[in-house]
Order: C-alpha cells, then sequence, then structure tokens
C-alpha cells in the first residue's frame, strides 16, 4: 500500500489491538498525506498462535501478551 501510487499511505497513525474470545484482531489506521485519505486495515489472528509482523516486518508476539494478561487475574501489564 505505500509503493502503489495511487493508494500512497505514507503514515501508520494508529495500531490497535482488539481482543476478542475466539481470536485476537490488530487494527491499522492509515493515512497519505499526499492523497489525502485514510484506510483502516484488520488482521484477525488466530488465539493460540498470535504471531503477526509489525509495521517494520519484524515478528511481533510480546505486544499482544498484555491483552491475554488483563483477562486473566493478573494485573501487571508491564512487559515481562
Amino acid at each position: 500500500m505505500k509503493e502503489d501510487a495511487e493508494l500512497a499511505m505514507d503514515c501508520l497513525s494508529n495500531e490497535t489491538g482488539v481482543d476478542y474470545k475466539d481470536r485476537i484482531e490488530v487494527v491499522y489506521h492509515l493515512f497519505s498525506y499526499s492523497k489525502r485519505h485514510t484506510a483502516v486495515l484488520k488482521v484477525k489472528l488466530p488465539r493460540d498462535k498470535p504471531e503477526r509482523r509489525d509495521a517494520r516486518g519484524s515478528v511481533e508476539v510480546g505486544e499482544l501478551d498484555g491483552a491475554r494478561n488483563f483477562r486473566s487475574d493478573r494485573r501487571d501489564l508491564r512487559r515481562a
């Protein structure tokens, strides 16, 4: 989406994780400065292996642990 001349999405303005009972969803809010338009991209991840690539292409899993910990009795959401 970034390299596509018609879209030119050059800004990730917001990245949010949503914890559902059966899956985890990552929501990306994208913006194009040159075209002045927005897009929302939703990615559904399986709960048993919530592995995804971040905006830089790195595999990220630890960021989603807070959502899992929030549902349990543990309220300390700091990174381990």
